[in-house]
């Protein structure tokens, strides 16, 4: 592509390396869902609370 359009191959061909920069940048981008059901990062089960109930906090055992 690049030499058969001389100079708007590189435009062109910059463009797509642009976009692909833009998505990889925004698939990284950390934004946890606060509202509704999720899934936990740690164990990976779904959760409706804002921290999980399985490996948030450890119950303390009864005496």
């Amino acid at each position: 592509m690049i030499l058969s359009w001389s100079s708007s191959g590189y435009l062109i061909a910059g463009f797509v390396v642009l976009v692909f920069i833009y998505l990889i940048y925004q698939r990284m981008q950390f934004e946890p869902v606060i509202y509704g059901p999720r899934e936990c990062r740690k164990c990976f089960r779904i959760i409706y609370t804002q921290e999980c109930p399985y490996c948030g906090k450890k119950p303390s055992p009864q005496e």
